[in-house]
Order: C-alpha cells, then structure tokens, then sequence
C-alpha cells in the first residue's frame, strides 16, 4: 500500500489501517510503502499509520521497498500522485524529473 497525501486530506488512515488487518487476518503480507516526501512534511505518513496503529515493522522507507515491486502481486496507492508516477524517470521534460519515485508500475 502506498500512501499519500490524498489519504492525509481524506482522514484515511483508520480505514487503512481496518483493511490492513482484515487482509493480514486472511493471511495476505501486506507492506506500506513510504516515500520520503509524502504528505505535508518527511515522517507525515509515518505518523499518521502510527496514529492509526499500523504496525511499524509492515511500513518500509522507498530505498528499501523499490526492488520488490516486480515481484509485488498488487501496489495500492491511495492518494499519492508525484511519489509514484514514472514521468519522473522517463520525461526528461517533466517537472518531476529526476525525483526518485516509488516504482508501482512493476507490480504484476
């Protein structure tokens, strides 16, 4: 799951936080995917799965999440935008280029 300032703004984080255990209870291996400017300031997602009572050992920093996604069923992204789009790699004229980026269009 990769959430983004659009969770924030929505009041989200509980009902993530009630679909991440209902998908953990049915046995599936949930992980967050945090990148380090999502939301208002760095930690912002962070806090808010904290306040939500997301466990800290599912959420993972982008440098250490990145190279799984190819081998990810299903990359859910719940109101992030720059943090996942590929146009930061691949459109040299975009105004995100060169932003590091979570690579969600590698999951299967």
């Amino acid at each position: 799951i990769v959430p983004g300032y659009g969770m924030a703004v929505a009041h989200a984080q509980h009902a993530v936080a009630d679909l991440t255990s209902k998908l953990r209870a049915r046995g599936t291996n949930v992980r967050f995917a945090i990148h380090p400017v999502a939301g208002r300031l760095p930690g912002h997602m962070n806090v808010l799965l904290a306040e939500a009572s997301v466990p800290y050992d599912i959420t993972f920093a982008m440098d250490d999440i990145n190279q799984d996604f190819p081998e990810t069923d299903l990359a859910l992204v719940l109101g992030a935008n720059d943090t996942v789009n590929p146009a930061a790699q691949t459109d040299p004229n975009s105004p995100i280029a060169g932003m590091p980026v979570l690579e969600v269009w590698k999951a299967k």
